[in-house]
């Protein structure tokens, strides 16, 4: 049996399909325009926590009080510097000097800034150089808003620093690579350094490390995971070679006695017949 649609049945069935699909767009426009207010959702963390082992090995003391002394070149366009420490802050003007150059010196840096709490600012630089240290002679200019200085003690006494991870890996200092792990032997300036491992899995380790004057440092990142370093497969030593006892000397066999002869038995005497008896008369 044909079934009849009429026209009405039509549109009417049109009319719903249209609203369907329509309502279905809004909700996923509203849904888009929420995403959107709300912005995208955070990064999972990649940094993980690892306590370092550190070795360290001979450094030198530095004066706890004493002058820093700063000089500038004529074409540097500086008036002032600035040194700030936790406890201590003094702004000095600079003075001409008869060689050409510019310099000005802070008198006494005080006692207990040798921990690499200071650091000088010319004025015009948006940034400090630092550590600087009791008894630094310093050669400063201003390099894209950058306060730059040589001849501190942070960079000639420099300490060494090798770096080692269980699983692989980049080295970061201070944000500069220095390559991949293990890194052996590097200067690393005075003062608080934060290091960062870039595994090779995407995640990350950081660690802050204050590197004393003339220090020598080895550090070993280990594995985020907990896992034990895999053992070194064994070496069989070579084998030991046991000397041979020499053998014992043959002695040669003993010529043998000629044997003795037993002594002769006495010769027994023949039998004498008797004598022969003459008849009786």
């Amino acid at each position: 049996m044909a079934v009849e649609i009429s026209n009405r049945s039509l549109i009417l069935l049109l009319v719903v399909t249209v609203a369907l699909v329509g309502g279905a767009a809004v909700l996923t426009f509203g849904a888009k325009l929420r995403a959107a207010a709300e912005g995208p959702p955070p990064l999972p963390s990649t940094e993980v926590e690892v306590i370092p082992e550190v070795h360290r090995s001979g450094k030198t003391d530095i004066l706890a009080y004493g002058p820093a002394t700063v000089t500038v070149g004529p074409d540097v366009d500086v008036r002032s510097a600035q040194i700030q420490c936790a406890m201590y802050k003094a702004e000095r003007p600079i003075v001409e000097e008869k060689a050409g150059s510019r310099g000005f010196a802070f008198e006494a840096i005080p006692f207990g800034t040798s921990s690499g709490d200071c650091f000088l600012t010319l004025s015009g630089a948006t940034s400090a150089y630092g550590p600087v240290f009791p008894g630094d002679e310093l050669t400063c200019l201003i390099t894209d808003g950058k306060t730059i200085c040589t001849g501190g003690q942070a960079e000639t006494k420099a300490g060494t620093v090798s770096v080692k991870s269980t699983l692989p890996g980049v080295l970061q200092i201070d944000g500069e690579p220095f390559g991949p792990l293990p890194v052996e032997a590097v200067r690393v300036k005075v003062g608080t350094r934060e290091l960062a491992v870039l595994l090779d899995d995407g995640r990350s380790m950081k660690w802050k490390l204050t590197v004393q004057p003339d220090e020598t440092l080895k550090i070993l990142f280990p594995n985020p995971d907990g896992a034990a370093t895999p053992p070194a497969v064994p070496v069989a030593p070579p084998p030991v070679e046991v000397p041979t006892a020499p053998a014992p000397p043959v002695e040669a066999p003993a010529t043998p006695a000629p044997p003795v002869e037993a002594p002769a038995a006495p010769a027994t005497p023949a039998p004498v017949p008797p004598a022969p008896v003459p008849p009786a008369p």
